[in-house]
């Protein structure tokens, strides 16, 4: 969670809203003898459309702590 920088409460709205999206799916693990594991998160399959890029004006993504910042390049 202080790796992200959320708390456990978005953490866990942002994994619903995963799941009701189909990206993500959770396979409850069997008990141990050491106590519950943990489940099981696997990713669901993207689908997409690809787009060319014909003319780029020189905008793009930047990744950051947090987030995105996008440029919007030249006008």
């Amino acid at each position: 969670m202080e790796l992200l920088g959320f708390s456990k409460s978005k953490l866990l709205t942002i994994k619903k809203t995963l799941h009701a999206y189909g990206l993500i799916e959770e396979v409850q693990q069997s008990s141990s003898e050491k106590g519950r594991m943990a489940n099981k998160i696997y990713l669901g399959e993207l689908e997409h459309e690809a787009t060319p890029v014909l003319d780029s004006d020189g905008g793009g993504v930047k990744k950051t702590r947090g987030g995105v910042k996008i440029s919007r390049g030249r006008s």
